[in-house]
């Protein structure tokens, strides 16, 4: 059993989902703002060496992001 998980049923059933719901939801947002704060050094070069604008430099990162986890989409046992 998952630490998480152990805590989250010592508060019971309503303010174990509660604070679930809440842990969860913020480790997503921290995650959705850290993958940004990544990106903008990638756009702000692109920007800066090659001129391009912002969807250029987004569809690019988005293009070598898929490349990069195909190995891992296909070889996946």
């Amino acid at each position: 059993m998952l630490v998480s998980e152990w805590v989250f049923k010592q508060l019971g059933m309503f303010f174990g989902n509660i604070a679930g719901i809440c842990w969860f939801g913020l480790l997503f947002f921290a995650g959705i703002t850290s993958s940004l704060a990544m990106e903008t050094p990638w756009m702000g070069f692109m920007k800066d060496e090659f001129g391009w604008g912002k969807n250029k430099g987004a569809i690019s990162l988005g293009v070598m992001a898929l490349i990069m986890g195909l190995p891992t989409i296909l070889f996946y046992q």
